[in-house]
């Protein structure tokens, strides 16, 4: 399990313009959010879904559709809205000028707003921006989008193969050089934000502090930069 990263792909990979409040949801709504994601990627199992978003979603849609435009404000990442209020058919809208990465997790989170939050979307358009989260419905909507993208059995089959590879019996046992490999692993299968990799660590059970990794963010970029260099 070896995983050399350029500094273009560590770049792109250590998105951290993501806002995750693990306390802003009860544990009803987050079995919710799990059981629609479950739902959704149903065709997908475990699998990852990746950059094959765009056509899994349009092909399970009929009526929902993606574009992309270069938004003036870089702060933002995506809007849904419905030229017709009348009329079924909704677009995505995609900020080309973000990375791929954060188009794919906007992707997932619009998806979301698309299937429960229609309502309110049909009297105005919906712009997200995923670093400014302060509505429980975009919550849910990135907690979606993470559970869409790496749902808690896949998590629990690689880290259970992560664990055979570096000779731990428990998470808890690894060091932070191998937790850092483990997270950019994960980045780049899943096609996920590392920051919200992370969070699927900690909203899984398996780290118990996420302040310890926000705080040592950088030297998880740093730790496996420097693995690749050996």
């Amino acid at each position: 399990m070896q995983c050399f990263i350029d500094e273009l792909l560590l770049k792109q990979y250590s998105q951290s313009r993501y806002d995750f409040n693990p306390n802003a949801l009860s544990p009803e709504e987050i079995q919710q959010v799990k059981q629609l994601a479950v739902e959704k990627r149903s065709e997908y199992g475990i699998a990852p879904i990746g950059t094959d978003i765009f056509i899994y979603i349009r092909d399970r849609e009929q009526d929902l559709y993606f574009e992309t435009e270069v938004f003036e404000n870089k702060e933002l990442d995506a809007m849904i809205y419905l030229p017709n209020p009348n009329k079924e058919s909704a677009f995505i809208i995609l900020n080309s000028g973000q990375p791929l990465l954060n188009q794919i997790f906007a992707t997932a989170h619009e998806y979301y707003h698309y299937l429960k939050d229609l309502d309110s979307i049909r009297r105005n358009p919906h712009i997200c921006s995923l670093s400014q989260l302060k509505e429980k419905s975009e919550q849910k909507a990135s907690r979606f989008a993470a559970e869409f993208l790496l749902p808690d059995q896949a998590l629990k089959k690689h880290i259970n193969q992560w664990l055979l590879f570096i000779n731990k019996g428990k998470f808890k046992d690894a060091s932070n050089e191998e937790i850092a490999a483990l997270c950019y692993i994960l980045t780049i299968r899943f096609c996920m934000p590392l920051k919200a990799v992370m969070f699927r660590l900690l909203e899984e059970g398996y780290i118990d502090d996420i302040v310890i990794y926000m705080t040592n963010y950088s030297f998880i970029k740093q730790a496996i930069s420097e693995r690749n260099t050996k």
